[in-house]
């Protein structure tokens, strides 16, 4: 080989080298970059913003942070394609599945925490939310929802459980499943068809609605307003006027700083240690009402089959009591100046229709205690502790 081909050779071999090795060096760039360009999506979110998130199925997490940019990652970085895309109109940023893919599909949505949020469509999956204080909206089809640190959320779930803690105003709607939320900073509104529901410590008014399934409320500030068919419902330390109606279960409630109207068709009804004006009617129960009566108070307390009892203080201010009952017998601890009094005898030589009308003291508060058959009992009750309420 002469000297020339030699020189040319080892030229063409040279350029042939740099030629690979730049190959390699643009495939490394690209693989080290790869991942991100997948499996991650990032956009700059300007305040007064609103986050769409649309797929079908799948987890989702979204996490509300101090930074001004958007960030989405899937579990897409060994796939060939990407699997979502965040588009920009306006001020909306949608966040969906590629054309590529509509198969289920775990999201990790980190966003401004001064967003709006809105997930919506007929999707299945676990969804947990935290550290959003603009208004949340949600539809979903089916699966469990955790929400924390919240602003004002609006909730439709088909099926599945509900866990929130620390919200604002709060409108919830479910088919089928629990709920449990605690410390609300605004109103709360309920809608459940079938599950139980629970809630602690909101601020303003609650306003709670059931067909099937128990109803525990506790530390509410506003009014309470409980409307179910079938499902006990437990009541404590309401901080305004309560009003609650159900078709079956028991109704119990303590420390009522309000009035009081409940009404039951199949259960009893217990209350203690109440502010206001009690109106409580039941067709089939007992009544057992434990509280201070209060100067001008009015209590009205009606059942068709069951007893009613009421015991109060010792010496409480003046009060009227009509009391009646067809089949039973009337009790009372109190010396009452009778204005009133008539009884007949039934087929047995027993008292039936006997009706009471009495006064202690001034007469100025007014006790109405009527049953068709059982027992009514107005007595004191030293014991009984009836300053409990926080």
């Amino acid at each position: 080989m002469t000297k020339v081909n030699l020189n040319k050779t080892i030229k063409n071999c040279t350029k042939l080298i740099l030629l690979v090795f730049s190959l390699i060096l643009c495939f490394s760039l690209a693989m080290a970059q790869e991942p991100s360009q997948k499996g991650l999506r990032e956009k700059q979110v300007p305040q007064g913003s609103k986050v769409f998130i649309q797929t079908l199925s799948g987890d989702i997490k979204i996490i509300g942070w101090e930074q001004s940019n958007l960030e989405v990652s899937t579990d897409d970085e060994d796939r060939d394609v990407p699997l979502v895309s965040v588009k920009e109109e306006g001020n909306k940023f949608i966040v969906s599945p590629t054309n590529l893919y509509r198969g289920s599909l775990d999201l990790t949505v980190k966003v401004p925490k001064y967003v709006d949020m809105e997930i919506s469509g007929f999707r299945t999956g676990d969804l947990s939310i935290e550290n959003i204080v603009g208004t949340t909206t949600l539809e979903m089809a089916s699966g469990e929802v955790h929400a924390s640190k919240m602003g004002a959320l609006n909730l439709t779930l088909s099926a599945g459980d509900i866990k929130i803690d620390q919200v604002g105003t709060t409108n919830i709607k479910l088919k089928q499943g629990d709920i449990t939320l605690a410390n609300a900073n605004g109103s709360v509104n309920i809608t459940n068809f079938n599950g139980d529901i629970s809630v602690n410590k909101v601020q303003g008014e609650l306003l709670c609605k059931s067909a099937s399934g128990d109803i525990d409320l506790k530390d509410i500030a506003g009014r309470v307003n409980v409307t179910t068919s079938n499902g006990d419902v437990k009541l404590s330390n309401i901080g305004s006027d309560l009003q609650v109606c159900t078709l079956s279960g028991d109704i119990t409630g303590n420390c009522i700083k309000g009035r009081v109207d409940v009404n039951n068709v199949n259960g009893s009804i217990i209350l203690e240690a109440i502010t206001g004006d009690v109106q409580a009617t039941t067709v089939s129960g007992d009544i057992n009402i434990a509280s201070v009566i209060r100067p001008n108070v009015r209590y009205s307390l009606k059942t068709t089959s069951g007893d009613i009892s009421l015991s109060t203080q010792n010496d409480p201010p003046g009060f009227t009591a009509e009391l009646s009952s067809y089949q039973g017998d009337i009790q009372t601890d109190f010396d009452l100046k009778v204005d009133f009094h008539t009884k007949a005898a039934g087929k047995h030589h027993q008292d039936i229709n006997t009706n009471i009308t009495g006064r202690y003291g001034d007469g100025q508060a007014q006790l109405k205690l009527a049953t068709f058959s059982g027992t009514i009992k107005l007595s004191k009750d030293p014991l009984k502790s009836f300053s409990k309420c926080e």
